[in-house]
């Protein structure tokens, strides 16, 4: 007697995984420091070069991040036509970075 086998199942249609988000990118920091998102060159300084990042529409900001989640900088939304914003940080002053992590290990004054 031949052992009975499981009916064939129905194949499952292949899911196509979700289209990137309209909100937030990851791109690729050019070796000038600038990121490009929505056809605008963002600066935010040459330390980045090479870098991933984080993009994110936050309505009227732009907002990048590292990939730990450190929050780099924030830049409001140009003025349309607009085809650069710079970092505003001198060329040889790079920006410093801000998380919670900086805050709670910052050192107070001691108190008199």
């Amino acid at each position: 007697m031949t052992p009975k086998t499981d009916p064939p199942r129905p194949v499952t249609p292949q899911i196509p995984p979700p289209a990137p988000s309209e909100e937030i990118r990851v791109k690729l920091v050019g070796n000038t420091g600038a990121v490009e998102f929505r056809g605008i060159r963002f600066g935010i300084g040459r330390a980045t070069a090479g870098q991933r990042v984080c993009v994110m529409d936050a309505g009227n900001t732009v907002m990048v991040f590292d990939l730990r989640g450190t929050l780099i900088i924030e830049h409001p939304w140009p003025k349309p036509g607009t085809e650069h914003v710079s970092n505003g940080a001198p060329a040889d002053q790079p920006l410093e970075p801000s998380n919670v992590s900086d805050v709670l290990i910052h050192q107070l004054p001691e108190m008199s």
